[in-house]
């Protein structure tokens, strides 16, 4: 589009937005009403820069919250999604009460004395105008700049290409990771989605046979409570099985020739976190443990990475604990209170 229609756009909207402003402060004869506009803008503005900026904190603990108090529903893209949407409004609404604080404190007590005066009524309002204005054409950016950075290129909206103010916000989003975040949100959405993890289904991936129900029956038959039962299966799993640094090369570059599962983990006694967190799982159904499968990151000493572990439902305490038996080497990570500082859940992949 010709900048100069995008000019046009803009200015459009900002002189919408001084005749709008003058109209309602000289009708009310308060320079408030100008500014408590742009202090909505603003704050919806500087929320979503914070969402965009804290994304992955924010995303771990409503994911851990979600798990934690309505497990049945964690797959739920929706539901999550919602959690977005209520933490964002939330966040919304404190930092606007705080601007507005700030505004009684300070810029609007001082021109209260000016509510008789329209000249200066006039000039304020127009002022403020412009300001709320261009803080429209942000707010325009905002949504423009997401839509554009996930759409396919035929389908981009090329409305404001050009425009500073939408260059900047665009070259400031990051494609990469709005793409991720929108994946993530929206993966679970269908209920009969079929899930493929190293080249095998979910099912396919904790399938197990006799040699691994026996193993699983014998290393817990002198374990009294779930948690040890848990905690038995963790410990051997970690401790016979050997992280596989080649198939770990290969999966990241898309290639083949490699088995996965509880199967093949066991036989060989190798694997990477998938196999680990299947064999992990394989082995609690075997005792008739509930478990479950996670997706997320984990913290290999230096950043975060794409990683799976295990929760398993303790029956007598009522409780689900996270275990990550691919870490037993580094340390303790079974229930550990540091669990969530060095893992961010995504999804659960499936419970069984």
């Amino acid at each position: 589009m010709d900048i100069s229609i995008q000019m046009l756009i803009c200015l459009v909207i900002i002189v919408v937005s001084v005749i709008v402003s003058v109209k309602t402060v000289m009708q009310s004869t308060d320079i408030s009403d100008a500014i408590m506009p742009i202090i909505g803008g603003c704050s919806t503005i500087i929320t979503f820069f914070i969402i965009l900026g804290f994304y992955d904190w924010l995303n771990s603990k409503i994911s851990g919250l979600i798990s934690k108090y309505l497990p049945a529903i964690m797959n739920n893209g929706i539901v999550h999604l919602g959690a977005i949407i209520i933490a964002f409004i939330a966040m919304k609404m404190l930092i606007e009460n705080l601007l507005r604080l700030i505004n009684s404190f300070s810029f609007n007590s001082s021109i209260t004395k000016l509510k008789n005066h329209k000249p200066f009524l006039m000039i304020f309002s127009t002022v403020f105008g412009v300001i709320r204005g261009m803080v429209v054409i942000i707010l325009i950016c905002i949504p423009l700049a997401l839509y554009n950075s996930v759409s396919s290129g035929t389908n981009r909206i090329a409305v404001l290409d050009n425009l500073t103010v939408y260059n900047k916000m665009e070259k400031f989003i990051d494609a990469g990771k709005i793409k991720n975040i929108s994946n993530g949100l929206l993966e679970n959405v269908s209920a009969n989605k079929i899930s493929y993890y190293n080249g095998v289904t979910l099912d396919e991936g904790v399938a197990s046979n006799s040699s691994i129900d026996n193993r699983a029956n014998e290393i817990t038959k002198s374990s009294n409570t779930d948690r040890q039962k848990a905690r038995a299966i963790y410990t051997w799993v970690g401790s016979n099985i050997k992280y596989d640094d080649n198939k770990a090369v290969k999966v990241m570059n898309q290639e083949k020739g490699y088995e996965s599962g509880s199967i093949p983990a066991f036989r060989d006694r190798s694997g990477i976190c998938f196999d680990y967190a299947c064999l992990f799982t394989s082995m609690t159904k075997a005792i008739d443990l509930k478990s479950r499968i996670i997706i997320g990151e984990g913290f290999n000493g230096s950043e975060f990475v794409s990683h799976a572990w295990n929760q398993v439902y303790l029956e007598d305490e009522g409780i689900w604990i996270n275990v990550d038996p691919t870490f037993y080497v580094a340390g303790d990570y079974f229930d550990n209170s540091t669990f969530d500082n060095e893992h961010k859940m995504t999804s659960i992949a499936g419970e069984f």
